[in-house]
C-alpha cells in the first residue's frame, strides 16, 4: 500500500509541475514571443539584410515549445530579394526560456517561395574610378576589423517543404528551382551540420534554350569557421526535357575538402563529375584570393557510347591524365597523357589567357585518322544540310559571344609516327606553329609517308580573313599512295615528285576547294598506265604496234582555278613520245583530257575521261582515220614515178588493194 502511495503521490505531484509549467509559458507569453521573433529578425536582418513582417501575429505553441507563424516575408516584390514563406514555426529550447533567453532550436517552413532580380545597373560593368576602389578596399578593411568570421544563425535543424527559388537575371535569363525539400541539421559554429536536399531545376533563356532536371544533394559541412570542412557532398542532376540529351543519363557530382574562408585556401581531395560513359576527377590544392591551382586531372570515357561527339564516333576509350598548375592567370601542364583507343598524345602545354597564348609541345604516335574520326575511306564530311547547320550554329554562336573572338598567340611544336589516313603512313613527322591575332605560319612542315616519300613544305593562314597560303615539295612518292590516300583507283603506277604554290580563300573545305589558285609541277618516273596501252592494243589497226610497257618520264605542270586543275603533259621513253592537255575536276572528282602518243612512227590519238573512280581511256577514232589518211595522201604524192598506179596505189592502201576501206574497221 505504502508504494502505491508513493507512485500515486509522485504522479499527481508531475502533472502539478506540468500545468504550473505551462501557466507559467502562458503567463510569460507575450514576452516569450517578443524575444524570439527578436531573434528571428535579427537572424533575417544579419542574414538577408531585410526585416520580418506577418500576415497575422503570431502565437505561441505548447507542442513543440516556441512560435507558430503565417504569412511571414522578408522583403517585397519590388526588391531585389524577397522572401516568403506560407507558414512555419520555430521552437526554442525549454531551458533557454528558464534562463530568461529564448534560443532557436529548429525552423520549419512550408512554401517558401525566395526571389531574386538582377537589374541592368546592378550587373553593369562600368569604369572603376580610384576613389571608388580607395572606398571599396576600406569597406572591406573595415568589416574584416570589425566583424570576425561567424555564422549567423545556429540551428539544430531547418526544414523547407515545397519551396520555390528563382533567379531572374538582367538579361532575360531565369532559373527556377522549384518542388524544394531541405533538412539541415546542426548549424553552427564548430558544429558538423548535415545536408539532404533534392529539387526541379529549370533554366529559361531568354533565346528560348531550356532546360529542365531533378536534383539531388546529400552531404555534410563542418562549420569551424573561418575554415570549413567537406566530408561529403554528392549531387546527383537526372534529366527531364531541354537541352540536355537524356541519352546521357544522370550526371553526378562529387566534392571532398577543405576550404578557408580568411586564407582562400583551398583543398581537394576529391572532386569528380560525371555521367554513366565519362568522368573527370581532380585532385590538389590552390587559393581563391590570389587564383592558384596545382594538382592532378584525370578523364575516362566512351565517345562512342557518349554519342555527342561526330569526330570522336569511334573511339572507344578516350583517357587522359595530366598534372596542372595555374596561377598569375597561366595555366601550365607541365605532363600530359592521352589515348585514344591505341593513339597516343603527349607532351606539355602552356595556355596563358590574358593575353591569350598558346605555347608547348605535342607528340602524336599510333594515330589511325580514319578509325579515330569513324569514318571509312573516302566518306564525304557530312551533307550540304549538315554543313549548312554547322555554319549557322556558328555564326549564332559568333554573335552570341559579341562579335570576333580573340585569337592566341601561338608558339607550338607537333611532332607525331605512325600516323595512318587511308592506310598512308606518317612518320618522323614535324612542324612548329608561331603566330598571333589569326595570322600564323607553319614552318617547316617535314615528314616520311608510306616509308619513302620526303615531304616539305610551309603554309600561312589568316584566320579572320579565311585566307591561307602553302607551298612545298614532296619527292619519291609512290602513285599508290595517292590513290590511297585521295580512296580512288586512276589504275596508274610509277613514282612521282610534286611541288606546289597555293592559295585559297573560304569558311569551309567547299569554297576554299573552288577558291584554290597557284601552280605546280608534277614529275613522273616509270609509269605504267594499263587503260592507255589496253586502250590501244584493243584497236584493230593498231594491234600490230610493239608498245613500251613502261614510260620512262611525265611532266605535268598545272595550274589551280575554281575548282579545276588545268594540265599539260609531255611523255618521254625509249620507244614514245607524247603530250596532252586536260581538265581535273578536283571538287567534282572528274577528268577530262586528251593525249597523243607516237610509236613507230604512228600518232595515236586518246581521250581520257569519266569519275575519278572509274577513269576511262579510248583511242579517239575518228581523229586516228584523219590522220592516217593524211599520212596515206603522203604516201601516195612521195611514191616513185614508175610505180604502176594500179599496184603502187594498192600497196600504199590497207589491206594491200582491193576495197580502199577494208582494215580500217
Amino acid at each position: 500500500m505504502a508504494a502505491k502511495k508513493i507512485v500515486k503521490f509522485a504522479l499527481l505531484g508531475l502533472v502539478a509541475l506540468v500545468v504550473v509549467a505551462v501557466a507559467a509559458i502562458y503567463l510569460a507569453g507575450p514576452s516569450i514571443l517578443e524575444k524570439v521573433l527578436a531573434s528571428a529578425n535579427e537572424i533575417s536582418r544579419k542574414s538577408t539584410g531585410k526585416t520580418l513582417t506577418f500576415a497575422k501575429q503570431p502565437s505561441i505553441s505548447i507542442m513543440p515549445l516556441g512560435v507558430r507563424f503565417e504569412g511571414v516575408r522578408w522583403g517585397d516584390d519590388t526588391s531585389d530579394l524577397s522572401v516568403y514563406a506560407k507558414s512555419g514555426h520555430a521552437s526554442v529550447s525549454l531551458g533557454s526560456i528558464i534562463s530568461g533567453t529564448p534560443q532557436v532550436q529548429d525552423v520549419e517552413l512550408q512554401g517558401p517561395v525566395v526571389t531574386i532580380r538582377q537589374t541592368q545597373s546592378a550587373t553593369a560593368l562600368g569604369p572603376v574610378t580610384e576613389a571608388d576602389a580607395a572606398q571599396a578596399e576600406k569597406a572591406v578593411t573595415a568589416t574584416d576589423s570589425r566583424e570576425p568570421f561567424t555564422l549567423p544563425v545556429s540551428l539544430q535543424r531547418l526544414v523547407l517543404q515545397d519551396g520555390t527559388f528563382t533567379l531572374v537575371q538582367a538579361n532575360g535569363d531565369q532559373l527556377t528551382v522549384s518542388k524544394l525539400n531541405l533538412s539541415v541539421r546542426n548549424i553552427g559554429q564548430g558544429q558538423t551540420g548535415e545536408l539532404e536536399c533534392d529539387f526541379v531545376a529549370a533554366m529559361q533563356k531568354a533565346t528560348g534554350e531550356y532546360l529542365e532536371a531533378n536534383m539531388a544533394l546529400q552531404g555534410a559541412a563542418a562549420m569551424h569557421l573561418p575554415d570549413i570542412g567537406l566530408p561529403m557532398l554528392q549531387v546527383t542532376l537526372t534529366p527531364v526535357k531541354g537541352l540536355y540529351d537524356p541519352k546521357l543519363g544522370p550526371a553526378s557530382f562529387t566534392v571532398k575538402g577543405s576550404l578557408s574562408l580568411e586564407r582562400g585556401a583551398f583543398a581537394l581531395e576529391q572532386l569528380e563529375a560525371g555521367i554513366a560513359s565519362a568522368k573527370v576527377a581532380l585532385t590538389g590544392a590552390g587559393n581563391m584570393h590570389e587564383p592558384s591551382f596545382k594538382g592532378d586531372v584525370r578523364l575516362d570515357a566512351a565517345p562512342a557510347r557518349l554519342g555527342v561527339v561526330p569526330a570522336l564516333s569511334a573511339v572507344q576509350a578516350l583517357n587522359m591524365q595530366a598534372q596542372a598548375q595555374f596561377a598569375d592567370n597561366v595555366l601550365r601542364i607541365p605532363s600530359l597523357a592521352l589515348t585514344a583507343d591505341k593513339a597516343k598524345v603527349g607532351g606539355n602545354l602552356e595556355l596563358a589567357l590574358e593575353p591569350l597564348a598558346i605555347r608547348g609541345a605535342l607528340h602524336c604516335s599510333a594515330v589511325d585518322v580514319n578509325a579515330l574520326m569513324g569514318k571509312e575511306s573516302g566518306s564525304t564530311a557530312g551533307t550540304a544540310k549538315e554543313k549548312a547547320e554547322t555554319k549557322a550554329q556558328a555564326e549564332e554562336d559568333a554573335e552570341e559571344d559579341g562579335g570576333e573572338a580573340a585569337l592566341p598567340a601561338v608558339d607550338l611544336t607537333l611532332t607525331g609516327e605512325g600516323i595512318v589516313y587511308n592506310g598512308v603512313t606518317v612518320n618522323t613527322l614535324t612542324c612548329k606553329i608561331a603566330g598571333s591575332d589569326g595570322n600564323y605560319t607553319i614552318s617547316p612542315l617535314t615528314a616520311t609517308v608510306d616509308g619513302s616519300a620526303s615531304v616539305n613544305g610551309q603554309a600561312k593562314a589568316a584566320l579572320k580573313k579565311h585566307s591561307y597560303q602553302t607551298s612545298g615539295s614532296v619527292k619519291n612518292l609512290s602513285m599508290a599512295t595517292i590513290q590511297k590516300a585521295a580512296a580512288q583507283n586512276f589504275n596508274i603506277q610509277g613514282t612521282a615528285a610534286l611541288s606546289w604554290d597555293i592559295t585559297a580563300r573560304g569558311e569551309d573545305g567547299d569554297a576554299l576547294a573552288k577558291s584554290a589558285a597557284g601552280k605546280g609541277q608534277a614529275s613522273l618516273t616509270n609509269v605504267t598506265i594499263p587503260g592507255m596501252i589496253g586502250a590501244i592494243k584493243a584497236t584493230k589497226q593498231l594491234s600490230s604496234l610493239v608498245l613500251p610497257e613502261r614510260i620512262d618520264s611525265i611532266s605535268v605542270p598545272f595550274r589551280l582555278s575554281k575548282g579545276h586543275c588545268l594540265w599539260t603533259a609531255k611523255l618521254v621513253s625509249n620507244g614514245l613520245t607524247g603530250t596532252g592537255s586536260g581538265d581535273l575536276n578536283y571538287v567534282g572528282k572528274r577528268i577530262d583530257a586528251s593525249v597523243q602518243v607516237t610509236v613507230q612512227g604512228q600518232t595515236i590519238p586518246l581521250k581520257i575521261n569519266g569519275p575519278l573512280s572509274d577513269i576511262s581511256y579510248a583511242v579517239d577514232m575518228e581523229q586516228l582515220l584523219k590522220g592516217m589518211g593524211r599520212e596515206l595522201g603522203k604516201d601516195l604524192l612521195n611514191a616513185p614515178q614508175n610505180l604502176r598506179p594500179q599496184d603502187g596505189v594498192r600497196k600504199l592502201l590497207p589491206g594491200g588493194g582491193g576495197n580502199p576501206l577494208r582494215g580500217l574497221f
